[in-house]
């Protein structure tokens, strides 16, 4: 299945975007398809703290495209071009919302916005949410008893994986949050194999059970079958009630006693 994963690097203290990145990948077969990324111009003067935490100079930004949408667009039709699942890929809650705000001016999904000096409608293509992997990997950790706190980095060595790129750069961290979340898909596929291997074994105990209850069971039977032997041979209507006991009155002992 094909799955998109994407990621946004912002400017503080408004939270601008300053860069789009994304990565489409194969779940089935962890295959990265498509990397991307894409610098956005938020006209405004990068935070020191941010150039250094990122890398993304002053310069970069001030070379970047000019809107939001426009590297939406471009993500977008790489999801188009690949047949992605709908329901993109990110770690933590707020990309997407904070992706549709800034490109729509609202977080509804379509609004009305002059590109290209002419009309158009720009919609959000991508469904009403996203799949944040950072809860499915605190959940998995919770499940086995393991720490889940922590941030991309952490989750990536937790779970046995090496990090991919810089940290803190879009396409970076959308390659890594579609790494892990492939991991714990096949996890979570490994946990159920197991589920499934010890339901058919247990299944197949209790079917064992079950045939040798009523081996026993008809062991039983012949016993009770043979106390149960009438003196005399019992009517047409008496045995259409007790059919289901096998009554042979050839080996019936003669007792006077019996009456």
């Amino acid at each position: 299945m094909k799955i998109l994963s994407f990621d946004l690097e912002c400017n503080q203290p408004g939270a601008k975007i300053i860069e789009l990145g994304w990565c489409i990948g194969d779940t089935n077969t962890r295959e990265l398809i498509d990397i991307q990324s894409i610098i956005v111009n938020p006209k405004e003067r990068l935070l020191p703290k941010i150039v250094e935490m990122t890398g993304i100079t002053q310069k970069d930004v001030d070379n970047g495209v000019s809107s939001v949408a426009e590297a939406y667009l471009k993500m977008e039709e790489a999801a188009k071009k690949y047949g992605c699942l709908t329901t993109p890929i990110q770690w933590g809650a707020g990309d997407g919302f904070e992706l549709r705000y800034q490109m729509l001016g609202t977080h509804n999904y379509i609004a009305d916005r002059i590109t290209n000096n002419q009309d158009s409608t720009l919609m959000w293509n991508f469904g009403g949410r996203e799949i944040d992997v950072k809860a499915v990997y605190q959940s998995y950790q919770i499940a086995i008893g393991s720490k889940f706190k922590g941030g991309l980095m952490v989750a990536t060595k937790a779970l046995g994986l090496n990090f991919l790129g810089i940290p803190h750069r879009a396409k970076a961290d959308a390659t890594n949050t579609f790494l892990v979340y492939c991991e714990l898909l096949a996890r979570y596929r490994d946990t159920q194999s197991e589920q499934l291997k010890t339901s058919i074994a247990t299944n197949r105990n209790l079917y064992q059970e079950l045939k040798k209850s009523l081996k026993e069971a008809g062991a039983l039977k012949k016993e009770i079958s043979f106390i149960l032997k009438p003196k005399e041979h019992l009517s047409p209507k008496d045995l259409f009630y007790t059919s289901n006991i096998d009554f042979d009155d050839s080996n019936i002992h003669k007792d006077k006693n019996l009456g």
